[in-house]
């Protein structure tokens, strides 16, 4: 929500921020009826070239550095790139989850959200969280199916358990704040879904 408010200088400025809402929600297989396209992952008709050829086009516009090579995928701050396995090495599309999983810890740079690993509640575990929440996101948004639903996701931020848990105790809005940075992470992705466009030179 925003709202207007007056700062020290007396000054009207727009002030930004979450509440929660609650709601009766049902297990999909509680309910009768097909509703498949309603499950999490599920991406109605979408052709898979076309996903993978959008989320190539997003990083390429982007101008992201991804190398191939080992059997390890992350983002290197100090060279501001991305190394990934082989595609091969992936079953389905594991690959662009993974992938984009980085691209989510790219857009922390300085030059770019300015993410700091060192502020109060913005540790490892919030980054991994913001990270695979943003991945998340962004599958969705290209129409990327996600490998076997969302197993893979909930298998990897299930490590970070102990510590999200630890997080939460001491600060409850700690799943707030990880799904808005990583909603501001996918809209600032998102931003390079298509290239950009070259203004005409204007005439005097």
């Amino acid at each position: 929500m925003t709202k207007t408010k007056t700062n020290r200088k007396g000054e009207e400025v727009e002030d930004k921020f979450c509440f929660m809402k609650q709601f009766c929600l049902f297990n999909i297989d509680q309910v009768e009826g097909d509703l498949d396209h309603l499950r999490a992952g599920h991406c109605d008709n979408a052709d898979p070239e076309v996903s993978v050829h959008e989320a190539d086009e997003l990083i390429k516009n982007a101008g992201i550095d991804v190398f191939h090579g080992g059997n390890r995928a992350f983002y290197e701050p100090g060279i501001d790139a991305i190394t990934m396995p082989h595609r091969h090495q992936f079953k389905d599309e594991r690959y662009y989850e993974t992938l984009l999983h980085e691209v989510c810890h790219w857009a922390e740079h300085p030059n770019r959200l300015n993410w700091d690993r060192s502020e109060d509640g913005n540790g490892y575990a919030m980054g991994e969280l913001v990270a695979e929440m943003g991945a998340c996101f962004l599958c969705g948004e290209l129409g990327i199916p996600f490998a076997e639903g969302l197993e893979n996701h909930a298998a990897y931020v299930g490590g970070w358990a102990k510590k999200l848990h630890d997080a939460v105790q001491i600060d409850p809005s700690f799943i707030m704040k990880a799904s808005t940075q990583a909603s501001k992470v996918c809209d600032y992705l998102l931003s390079f879904r298509q290239s950009p466009v070259e203004e005409p030179a204007l005439v005097v």
